[in-house]
């Protein structure tokens, strides 16, 4: 499993682009754009994203996500195979 590392869980509004679309790395919100010269003012809905696009940035090397090892997949790796010994 991919997730955000523990410094950046806090940030409520971590975005992000995968394969051209905004997504949230912590949760899913809805973002108001400010007014500029050419657009008003209008609101984005943000997406979480999902393990699949976390992974394709883990991959990219994203600095703030971490691969997180289940216990049984520790456990497995931590043990010696017995002709090793």
């Amino acid at each position: 499993m991919i997730k955000v590392k523990p410094e950046f869980a806090e940030m409520p509004e971590l975005v992000t682009v995968v394969d051209g679309k905004r997504v949230g790395l912590n949760k899913s919100f809805t973002a108001t754009v400010p007014e500029t010269g050419n657009k008003p003012k209008h609101t984005v809905e943000i997406v979480q994203a999902t393990q699949a696009q976390l992974l394709q940035l883990f991959k990219e090397g994203s600095p703030i996500l971490e691969e997180v090892v289940s216990d049984a997949k520790a456990e497995a790796k931590a043990e010696i195979h017995p002709l090793n010994k």
